[in-house]
């Protein structure tokens, strides 16, 4: 069941099964017309029938969404491919982007790790157990790309993305000034006296 956090945000809990975290945290904003979802969960099904469960309950229908992705790891982005169509706008950032773009597999990472000394099939047998790898999504759709200090409108909020790296390139927060909330994807803890929305 979708909770709401502030007036027309909603979160909807998505689970991460055999994850210590549980669940990750995605953010509904309900606007006119046009709804904006940020995050998405693994490119699993379990995740899939929870997030498409909460927008069902909220009675917003995918082609209405626009979708924001905070960064670039499997539990935020590994179920874009199953919720985007041709004419959704998908919000990301550059630095996360460029990794895709020149993306050529783990078989460069292994080579590199192979040469300093690190046991190749060791190696092999971690990535292949990986969530990244396991639960990633299958294609990429065109993606808008936002930089630092951007803003997104929707409904009744305005927000400005906040460039964060260090949990990944280009993880980036957004902040509504007016309400004075930050949504913090990956980037910070969730302390509960602090209004911060975390992933």
């Amino acid at each position: 069941m979708p909770e709401e956090i502030y007036p027309d945000l909603f979160r909807i809990k998505v689970p991460l099964p055999e994850s210590p975290l549980k669940y990750l945290n995605s953010y509904v904003i309900k606007g006119d017309g046009r709804n904006l979802l940020i995050d998405t969960g693994l490119n699993r099904e379990e995740c899939k029938q929870a997030l498409l469960g909460g927008l069902y309950q909220l009675n917003i229908d995918l082609s209405t969404i626009e979708i924001f992705i905070t960064h670039l790891h499997a539990d935020h982005f590994g179920l874009l491919a199953s919720l985007a169509g041709p004419d959704t706008i998908v919000y990301f950032n550059r630095p996360d982007a460029e990794i895709i773009e020149n993306w050529q597999g783990f078989e460069p990472m292994i080579r590199y790790a192979a040469i300093h000394g690190f046991p190749e099939e060791t190696l092999r047998t971690a990535i292949s157990q990986h969530p990244g790898y396991k639960y990633g999504t299958d294609w990429v759709p065109e993606m808008s790309i936002l930089n630092d200090k951007d803003r997104i409108d929707i409904g009744r909020y305005s927000f400005e993305c906040i460039e964060t790296p260090g949990h990944t390139q280009g993880h980036t927060c957004l902040y509504e000034p007016d309400k004075k909330f930050l949504i913090a994807g990956d980037h910070i803890r969730y302390y509960p006296e602090y209004p911060v929305l975390v992933g």
